[in-house]
This record gives C-alpha cells, structure tokens and sequence, in this order.
C-alpha cells in the first residue's frame, strides 16, 4: 500500500520520523474498517464503535468543536488522526497562533489513511504537529518548531471515540507531552533570556577557545569508570552521602554553581564544567530553587 504522493511529499518535509516510522514499522492490519463510504468503525472487543457517528459526521463534529475552550496562543495534545475529519475542524475554528500535537497510536491506520485520504493540506498546517509510534523522546522533537516561550494555554482535546479505542497508549503519551513540553518551554525561555549574556560571554572567551585543546584529547581518559553528573537542583543535598561514597569510585563531574556545596562536603570533582556564566555562579553560591 503506498502513501498518496502529496500526503508523502510532507510527511518528507515536516515529518520524517513519522515517515521513517510507517516505512520501517512492522504491523498488523488496523482494527479500523470502513462503512458507508468514509464513515469510520472499529470493531474489537467492546463492540462496533462510529468515529464520526453514522448520519451526519460533520454535525457531530461543529458540535463538539464548539463545546471546546480554545484559548488564542493555546498548545494542545489530541489523541488519534481517524479520518482527519474532527482535526480539520479545529483548525478551522482556532486562532492562528494555536498549535496542536497529534499523536496516533495505530501506524498501520495512519498508513491506510494516509494511502487513501489526500489529507495534505491538513499535514500541512504549521499549526498541526503530527506524531506516532513508540512513546519516547523523538516522539516530541517537533514541539521545539513552535515559539513555547510565548503559549499561553496547555492543554488536552480528547475525541473521545478515538481516546477510548488507546486508551493506556495515549494516557502514557499525554503524561510525557506535559512533561517534555515543560522542559522545553523552560529551555527555550532561558535561551532567551539569556541570549545577551551568553553571546557577551562567548566573545570574551572567543581567543580561549580558539586555543584550547578539544575535549576529544579526554577520549578513553576514564575508560570503564562509572561517570556522575552534579546539577545545582534542589536534590543536592539529598544526594551528598551517595557523592561521597561514590568519588573514590566514579568520576564526578559538576557544574560551576555545585560546585562549592561539594567542597563544603568533603567532595572534590574531577572535573567542573562552566555551564552557567553569571557571576555568582561562578563564585560558587548555590541559589535556592535555580534549578
């Protein structure tokens, strides 16, 4: 079964590790079937299910689109493609600033659909960002294309026919979007607050730079010692007794603002990373709550 050639063209451009994964995913033919043209039902073991109903789908869906809360500058996760039929109808009715990440558990559905359905004008849309497969860290890679420091809603749209059908995949999915999306949204507002420091900071190191050896010349230095990395986050202190037990047998690494609390303690790093320019971190104080 090959992809529809529109549908494929995007998938290429804005989502290769969705392509790659319906290219090399091995699957079973979907538990989805059609009916009455492109009506949608899923037969399993609770029953016969219609997506989209089976007499008026787009009324189904405008009722339930406008039963939602859909903020402007609003991020949102929704669970299953289906048809399209119910994404496209919260892209019409949403700001232009809201974004949505859709993840779908069944690649062999999202491989039907996207073989019969020209649905590339939705895949298209730079407020959608389609995901599937394995619940990991690459399943959320596309959230870094949107401006999270400026969101002003985070959320969850559920449709629920499609949620119930996965419910233990798209309930793990959901739990790790909130939690990759907020450390991302805080990387991406530190990288912007901090862009005048680190770019001033890396001008006056420029000539150390260009002179330093490479960190490659530490290559095989530690070979088969276990490595620690110290953060300056509030769980420092709870760890102080494993450091120390730990320093004669592993190789602790540190960044520079944990670097007097280890000191204090009796624990010396092998090795002490700069990772945070400021001045007071560079002194050593350990602010409370900066991590």
């Amino acid at each position: 079964m090959e992809l529809l050639p529109r549908n494929e063209a995007i998938l290429k451009r804005r989502f290769p590790e969705v392509l790659r994964r319906i290219r090399e995913g091995s699957y079973e033919k979907s538990d989805y079937v059609w009916e009455k043209g492109a009506l949608v039902k899923y037969s399993g073991t609770e029953g016969t299910r219609y997506i989209y109903g089976n007499r008026d789908p787009e009324g189904l869906i405008d009722r339930w689109v406008s039963s939602l809360n859909i903020q402007k500058g609003g991020c949102y996760a929704c669970c299953g493609i289906g048809t399209g039929l119910h994404l496209e109808g919260l892209l019409k009715e949403a700001s232009k600033d809201a974004h949505f990440f859709v993840v779908e558990k069944d690649l062999g559905w999202l491989k039907e659909v996207l073989s019969q359905y020209d649905i590339s004008e939705l895949l298209d849309d730079k407020r959608l960002t389609l995901s599937s497969g394995e619940v990991n860290e690459k399943m959320f890679h596309g959230l870094h294309e949107w401006h999270l420091h400026l969101l002003k809603d985070v959320g969850v749209i559920l449709y629920a026919p499609l949620f119930e059908i996965g419910k233990s995949y798209y309930n793990k999915a959901l739990k790790e979007f909130v939690r990759y999306l907020g450390a991302a949204r805080n990387l991406h507002q530190t990288n912007i607050w901090d862009s005048g420091l680190w770019q001033e900071t890396t001008f006056k190191n420029l000539k150390y730079f260009l002179k330093a050896p490479d960190v490659g010349v530490m290559r095989d230095v530690f070979k088969d010692l276990p490595v620690v990395l110290v953060a300056a986050g509030p769980s420092l202190d709870d760890s102080l007794d494993f450091l120390k037990k730990a320093k004669e047998k592993a190789v602790i690494v540190c960044v520079n603002s944990a670097y007097r609390t280890l000191i204090k303690n009796g624990i010396r790093p092998h090795i002490t990373i700069a990772a945070d320019p400021r001045e007071r971190a560079m002194r050593g104080i350990l602010l409370k709550g900066f991590i």
